[in-house]
């Protein structure tokens, strides 16, 4: 099932982010070390915000205007 686009030509760019800890030796990108870590060992704590704004079809996420109120 082509779509007849040509993505080299519009220059797509796309990626795939996961954020799940592996038991392996090395990260998967690089020859880093890993270093498995509980949960309770956390010292720190994140907070995202999102702001709420037009896609380019003129519409406001649902998931980004629930997070506003």
């Amino acid at each position: 099932m082509g779509t007849g686009i040509d993505y080299d030509k519009v220059g797509l760019k796309a990626g795939l982010e996961i954020h799940q800890q592996l038991d392996t030796r090395t990260k998967l990108f690089c020859k880093c070390p890993t270093t498995l870590r509980d949960n309770k060992d956390s010292t720190y704590s994140f907070i995202r915000y999102l702001r709420a704004s037009k896609s380019e079809m003129g519409e406001v996420d649902r998931a980004a205007r629930e997070e506003e109120s």
